[in-house]
Parts: C-alpha cells; structure tokens; sequence
C-alpha cells in the first residue's frame, strides 16, 4: 500500500456523534461507520469487515478496505475493536485523514470457522496406511480405527491433511498416528488417531527341523498363509534363494526362514584332500593337502600339506584353498 504523508487523526466528537448525520458533513469528510455484529473470515481482521465508508474516492476506499486492525480471534471465538484501535491503525499506516466514526465505539468481531470432522482425518490416516502395502499383492491389509480424534475448527480456506508415518516403526497391532493440519503452508493443529493394522500374507517355512550346519535343499522349504506379526513382516523372504546354504543354529519345523538364519556353504570339508595353490612373490605353486576343518569362501582353514608342513589357508573354491605365506607354518 503507498505510503502518505502522516498527519493526527482527529475524533470526531460524542457531541458531533449525536447531533449530525454524514449527509450533512462537508464535502471530502471521511466518515467510517462501525458494523454492531462483524464477522472475519480469516486472520487478520482486514477495515473492510467491520465498516463502511463515505465521503472518499473509490481508490481510497479500496485501500482502507484492505487495512489490518490486528489478529483475529480463533475459528468460531470472538474479539472487539473499538474506535481507538482502528485511529491507531491509520496512523500506522500512514493515512493523513481525520476520520469521523458512526455507530457503536465498540464492536465484536466473530471469526468465521469451518468444521473438519475428526472421522475425515481418521479416514485419511487409515488410507495413508492402506497406500504403504499398496505395492504388494501378496498382502491382505485389513485397517480399524480404534479412537477417532475430536473435530476441529478451522479457518475457511483448503486445509492439508498429513499422517505421520514412520515405516519402520509401523507393525501389525495397534498403534497411534500423528496427523498434522495445516493451511497455506502454515502448521495449524496436530490431531491423534489410534487404530489396529492387521496383516495377511505368505510366508515361506522349515518343512522339518535343522540342525546346525545343514545344507537347505528345495524339498525342506513350504509356503503357508497367515496372520503376519512383527518379525515375520520384517524378515519374509524368497526361500528359494537360501538354498544350499547351512544352518548357523538349529531351525525348528515350521519356522520362518529367513538370510539371517544361514551361512554360505562349506567349500572344504573336514578330511577332504584339497587343491593348495602356494603364492610367493609372483611365483605360484599348486600342491594339495588334508584339510583339518571345515571352511566357507573366505574363511580360514588348517591344511596338512602332502610334505607333511601345515599351514593356514584360505577357502577359495569348492576343495580349493590359497596360501599367501608359505612360512606360516604351525610348528
């Protein structure tokens, strides 16, 4: 709004209040005239909405209009203004006008409001959670609302729903979300919703028990359906790919299997006789040798060399083994 020159505001008097009307002012007098019962349709409370005007040019009355007295009460509360507040106004503005007021002193402005039901945010909290397993078919998500929040009184104006979802905290049960209401960008309420997540899905299983260090086949793995917890959403895999791996631990029958369950094969086995490639230098020998232990790829494994001299090695390949110091022999 431009700026004009600033200059005191005179009051129009009660003793002019009462006894002349704005058809008999001067010509060129701004008279502002006070609404009893005002209602803001947002924050701030703008000149506009609370009076009218006479005796200026249309341009000026545009921009009086669009003058802020101060903040408007919450959605559906009210606040007063009074003649004072709207002369401190123009003065900080910067009008140079000695305006003379009708109507009450004092007025009460209500802040109009608009109602978002605390099912509406329930109902979109329920769907963000039903959108998170959109991506997987094999899932049967079934979702309760268990505490619908209160509703709320809003401001008029579009108003941006947005559920709080942590992924890797979400799991089946119940649980609470934080739903965050905001409009035009700005943070307006948080609202809470409590709701149950129920999960149905396909899991792949031991057919029978394992015992350490046993080689997974295709024929010990068996797809059931079932209610999924916790542990089961998280480790779920396809079993198939854990084939020909050993058991770490024993896995009982029926027992989720997961990668966390198994260790690479064994390349060498206790007792087998195995390939031994020697490296010193750039010069390689390869002779074989008794292995001592068992060892996957990359682990180490004593080896009984065939001229009696026992090494360290390491698994390389299916009874193959490297050494990399020829002197590092147990004596």
């Amino acid at each position: 709004m431009p700026r004009l020159l600033s200059a005191s505001l005179v009051l129009w008097s009660l003793a002019l209040l009462g006894g002349e009307t704005p058809a008999s002012l001067p010509a060129g007098q701004l008279v502002i005239t006070l609404h009893a019962d005002s209602i803001s349709n947002g924050d701030p409370v703008y000149l506009g909405e609370i009076a009218s005007f006479t005796g200026i040019s249309d341009d000026l009355r545009t921009r009086l209009q669009a003058l802020s007295l101060g903040r408007a009460a919450p959605p559906g509360q009210i606040c007063s203004f009074n003649t004072g507040d709207v002369s401190q106004a123009l003065h900080r503005a910067g009008f140079a006008l000695t305006p003379q007021y009708q109507g009450p002193r004092e007025i009460k402005v209500t802040a109009t409001a608009q109602t978002l039901s605390g099912q509406a945010i329930a109902d979109t909290a329920r769907n963000a959670v039903l959108k998170l397993f959109s991506a997987d078919p094999d899932i049967e998500v079934h979702v309760e609302v268990t505490a619908t929040p209160a509703d709320v009184a809003l401001r008029p104006g579009q108003t941006r729903v947005n559920p709080e979802i942590e992924v890797e905290r979400l799991r089946p049960g119940v649980q609470t979300i934080q739903v965050h209401l905001s409009q035009n960008g700005r943070h307006i309420s948080d609202a809470v919703v409590r709701l149950r997540l129920s999960l149905i899905g396909t899991v792949q299983v031991a057919v029978e028990y394992l015992a350490p260090g046993d080689v997974l086949a295709p024929n010990m793995i068996k797809k059931i359906r079932k209610e999924l917890n916790f542990n089961d959403l998280q480790n779920r895999c396809d079993a198939s790919k854990l084939v020909n791996l050993r058991a770490k631990n024993g896995i009982s029958a029926g027992q989720l299997l997961s990668r966390e369950l198994f260790s690479l094969p064994y390349l060498i086995r206790r007792g087998e006789h195995v390939r031994v490639s020697v490296t010193c230098g750039l010069l390689e020998v390869a002779t074989m040798g008794e292995a001592k232990g068992d060892a996957a790829v990359d682990e180490p494994v004593r080896l009984l060399l065939d001229d009696g001299a026992e090494v360290l090695g390491r698994a390389t390949a299916l009874r193959e083994a490297c050494v990399e110091d020829p002197h590092n022999k147990r004596m």
